[in-house]
Order: C-alpha cells, then sequence, then structure tokens
C-alpha cells in the first residue's frame, strides 16, 4: 500500500484490464474522478490498463476530445457518440444510446483483455461490460456507482411499474447476474443489489475516497480562498459538489432563510447540477443575503476550497438510500471539516458520523438548523470533530486504502478464471 510519495508497489502478475465509462480524464465528474484515480494507479503498478470512454466532457459546453491517446501509462480509446448534450430526457436518451454500440466496437479493438470493468455512466452500461467481456472471454467486474431503474424511479423520471421501467429492470438484472464481482460503495449499495438478486458472495464493499495528500486540513484563519471570499468572521456553512436529483436541499434553505437575521453565519453553494436553478430561485424570491453561490472548482483547487469552510453539508434524499453514496463526504473528512449531514438516519453515512463523532446527522429541517446553531457558537467542539473527521478518513478512505483494495478484487476475480 501506498501511504507516502514513493513508488507503489509493483503487482505480482501483471493484468490486462479494460475499463468502460462515458467520462474519464480530463472530465471532472464524480465518476470520471474515482476512474481516473484508479487507473492512474493500476497503471503505475504495473497493470496494463485501457479505458474506453466517450469522446465528449460532461457539462453545459462539452469539449470534443481525441479518439486515442495515452497517459500516464493509460491507453485511452474514445467512442463518437452523439452530443445533444443536457437539453432534455430525449437528448440525454440519445446521447446514451449512441455511446452503447460505439463503445462495443471500439472495445472489440481492445487486443488480450483479462478482466472488464464497467462502471454506471451511462445507466447499465454493465450491460456493455458483460458483452464485451464475453467477446474478449474475460472475467467481468461491475462497479456499482448507481443502481438502474431504481434511481430513475426514485427521482420520478420512470414510474415504478411501467413497461418501460419492467423492461429497463430485466436488463439490468441480466447484467447483474453475468458479473463475477459486483463492487459496491456501502453496505446500503450491497443490501439494494442483493434485493435485486445478486448473490451476497458476489458482492464486495469499497467505498469511494478522496486523496488525502491533495486535500490537507488547514486552519482557518490561513485559508487564502476564504479571505479572498471576505468569509473571514463567518461561519461557513458549505455544500460542495453535484446539485442535484439525489440530495434534499430544501431544508438547508429554509435554515437559511431562518437564520438570514444572523450576519454571522453563511451558506455557500460551489458547484453546479440539474437543481442549481431552483436552489438559485429560492434563494431569490427569499431575499437571502446569507447565500453565496461559485462555480464548479477545478479539483486540483480542492484543498483550499474545502478547507474555506468550518461546516459541510452532506445530502441524501431518503428514497435514494442504498442507490447513490454522495462521494463529496470524503473530501470534506480529507479537508478535516466536521459534517452535518441531512438523510436518513439508518443509513451508512449517518453511522459513519454517529460512530466516528465528526458531526451531526438530521432528518428533519429544525435539526438542520439546530445544528448549524450549536456548532457555530462552540468553536471548540466543531474543531475537535474536524480532527476526528481526519483521523477516520485516514483509516478507512483514503485512496491509497481503497484502491489496493480495488486491485485485490480484480486480480481475484481474474485468478477465479
Amino acid at each position: 500500500m501506498n501511504r507516502g510519495g514513493g513508488n507503489p508497489p509493483v503487482a505480482q502478475v501483471p493484468l490486462r484490464i479494460l475499463f468502460l465509462n462515458r467520462f474519464f480524464y480530463p472530465d471532472q465528474s464524480a465518476t470520471s474522478q474515482m476512474l481516473t484515480d484508479l487507473a492512474e494507479e493500476l497503471a503505475l503498478r504495473g497493470h496494463a490498463v485501457t479505458v474506453v470512454a466517450g469522446a465528449l466532457t460532461h457539462g453545459d459546453a462539452p469539449e470534443r476530445l481525441p479518439v486515442f491517446e495515452t497517459r500516464r501509462g493509460i491507453e485511452i480509446r474514445r467512442a463518437r457518440t452523439t452530443r445533444f448534450g443536457r437539453g432534455g430526457m430525449l437528448a440525454r436518451l440519445a446521447d446514451y444510446a449512441s455511446f452503447f454500440p460505439s463503445a462495443f466496437l471500439t472495445s472489440l479493438r481492445v487486443p488480450n483483455v483479462d478482466v472488464v470493468v464497467a462502471l454506471s455512466d451511462p445507466p447499465l452500461v454493465s450491460v456493455l461490460g458483460a458483452l464485451a467481456a464475453k467477446a474478449k472471454r474475460a472475467r467481468f467486474v461491475h462497479w456499482a456507482h448507481d443502481i438502474y431503474p431504481e434511481v430513475a424511479v426514485a427521482a420520478g423520471l420512470l414510474k415504478r411499474n411501467s413497461p418501460w421501467t419492467r423492461a429497463l429492470d430485466r436488463v439490468s438484472r441480466w447484467a447483474l447476474s453475468r458479473a463475477d464481482r459486483v463492487v459496491a460503495l456501502g453496505e446500503d449499495m450491497a443490501r439494494r443489489l442483493a434485493e435485486k438478486g445478486v448473490d451476497r458472495d458476489k458482492i464486495s464493499v469499497i467505498p469511494n475516497w478522496a486523496d488525502g495528500r491533495a486535500i490537507r486540513p488547514c486552519p482557518i484563519e490561513e485559508n487564502g480562498f476564504r479571505r479572498e471570499q471576505g468569509w473571514n468572521g463567518k461561519f461557513v456553512v458549505m455544500y460542495s459538489g453535484n446539485i442535484g436529483v439525489a440530495h434534499d436541499f430544501r431544508p438547508l434553505l429554509d435554515a437559511a432563510k431562518r437564520m438570514s437575521g444572523d450576519g454571522t453565519v453563511l451558506f455557500a453553494f460551489v458547484g453546479g447540477g440539474s437543481r442549481l436553478p431552483e436552489v438559485r430561485a429560492y434563494v431569490s424570491e427569499n431575499g437571502l443575503p446569507n447565500v453565496v453561490f461559485l462555480p464548479h472548482q477545478d479539483r486540483g483547487l480542492l484543498s483550499r476550497t474545502l478547507t474555506a469552510a468550518d461546516l459541510h453539508f452532506v445530502s441524501l434524499a431518503r428514497e435514494m438510500k442504498g442507490l447513490v453514496v454522495p462521494s463529496k463526504l470524503y473530501g470534506a473528512m480529507a479537508a478535516g471539516r466536521p459534517i452535518l449531514f441531512l438523510g436518513p438516519l439508518d443509513s451508512d453515512i449517518a453511522g459513519t458520523i454517529e460512530e466516528g463523532g465528526f458531526g451531526a446527522t438530521a432528518g428533519d429541517g429544525p435539526a438542520v438548523e439546530d445544528a448549524i446553531r450549536r456548532l457555530a457558537a462552540d468553536g471548540a467542539l466543531y474543531r475537535s470533530m474536524g480532527r476526528k473527521a481526519r483521523d477516520v478518513f485516514e483509516a478507512a478512505f483514503t485512496r491509497e486504502k481503497c484502491i489496493a483494495a480495488f486491485e485485490a478484487e480484480i486480480a481475484e476475480t481474474a485468478d477465479a478464471g
């Protein structure tokens, strides 16, 4: 395990690994960042790594990328897709659909594969992984970041018992049945996968991670970004990441409204997403002077932005429990900041925070406001929680620990073939 800045251990038996996901470096989406970390580390350890991804970056103004390049020992092959973007559900479906045949043909041109690893973007890319593994006579690992079509149902995009939903569920179950190993992000997700018919013995739990060498705790008074933003003297509650359908923002916004007369507490939303217009509209309609918005920050700047907060807000809608896991939790922990979690109190995230003693959990809006007021009034308490957050992070959620576990799973899956 590479805990320092030296060379990582070289794999005893180098493997030929093919990854499938719509996004990869230089894209900044969550699955892209996780996959980039894993692919780079595995290449450093001596494995032959190929990534088949889309040729466009994520976002409102997608950038077209070269169809082939080699970076840090990784062979990157990019599939051409449509580029309708985020103009609506039909546009997204067209982009999703165009990825599958293009990526499948691209994967067929990759020689000599031992293990195929498919993520969750686009939805049901696990189907592509199963087909590619069969064609290459390789083992198949599904790295589940979301569970479909359940996520779409929970988000209100599909009706639970519609013919379309049932058809997608059958396809999803087929792909999962073809996997030799399924990697879940937490125990909640592992249970949902087992309920979906996956043999529990095939499921491994490996959480997402953050780079604890790049993101390090910094005393509030020494944070230059905070000073540049004019936040000194404020207690800053930050939400950093995707402002999307899996998260519940209304209780936080209601707390900001009730606290709008308190000039010492500031709420900062950093990032973008499908629900950003809704959040902005609430702030505008209620004339909230204590809420600010900042655009998505480059990953290389995360240490200075995440440590600019006194408290990080992490949210998970109740209906999303076990279907997604907010990876922003690990960056906040690496930054050595306490966490305020709004979501199911019986979830993995709530349990981790409560057991580690590095934050507060809230099941409703009033509890959100109470937690903010309590921590804002007790500097010693939130600083102590911040130190505990970093301790728990280093014990279980570092890039090095999680990637070592992932490499072991891939190697074990290959050996079983």
